[in-house]
């Protein structure tokens, strides 16, 4: 009974090969610093609402029949 025991644990207690070399490498790291944008967000955001606002005015309602 305890030789097959033996037998078990003996083969769990096998080593496993060294992987070391193919882990990945680490991507490199961010910028510090973000780069500043072209326009502000209030100011595009503004644009953009304006535009919108002139393309449903200029858009003709449709009557139901």
């Amino acid at each position: 009974m305890l030789l097959p025991l033996a037998a078990l644990l003996a083969a769990c207690a096998t080593t496993l090969p060294n992987s070391a070399g193919n882990c990945p490498t680490l991507p490199q790291a961010p910028a510090a610093i973000e780069p500043m944008p072209s326009e502000t967000y209030s100011a595009s955001t503004q644009r953009d609402m304006e535009n919108w606002r002139r393309r449903l005015i200029g858009t003709p309602a449709t009557l139901r029949p």
